[in-house]
């Protein structure tokens, strides 16, 4: 069992938010504590490569959204990973016309040298983004409707 688990995962992104991830500094120091510096962190929307570029990331992830929050659900271990389920509520003022949005997904996390070595999150990108955008999102509601 690794010394650092999944409580120090999910505290870490309990404590993230705007104000904590002003600057790419504060975003690494912050990540550094939990990321291994050859981290590979991928999503719908991207892979990123090494603590510095998820650092980056992060920063201006953070510093983009007026408040998230997670909701962390079930839970498990296997020999290569752990997984989790969560659900996020995010507001960004370029989405939904700043309404909150809920979004649920997971997370696959590996671990090596008691660091995160790749982290993986799984989600619906069309749910996150795509569907609050104007034209887009009409045009993904029409298909939905087709396809129902």
């Amino acid at each position: 069992m690794n010394p650092l688990s999944i409580h120090d995962f999910t505290g870490l992104y309990d404590q993230m938010n705007r104000d904590t991830m002003h600057s790419v500094a504060a975003s690494r120091e912050k990540l550094a504590t939990l990321y291994h510096p050859s981290v590979v962190f991928s999503d719908p929307f991207h892979t990123i490569h090494g603590l510095d570029e998820l650092s980056r990331y992060f920063h201006q992830m953070y510093r983009s959204v007026e408040s998230i929050h997670f909701h962390y659900g079930h839970y498990w271990r296997n020999e290569e990973a752990d997984f989790l389920r969560w659900t996020m509520r995010y507001r960004h003022p370029a989405i939904a016309r700043g309404q909150e949005i809920e979004l649920g997904g997971g997370t696959e996390l590996v671990w090596q040298d008691n660091r995160v070595i790749c982290h993986t999150d799984l989600f619906d990108g069309g749910a996150m983004l795509y569907e609050h955008l104007p034209f887009i999102g009409w045009a993904i509601g029409k298909v939905k409707e087709r396809m129902a």
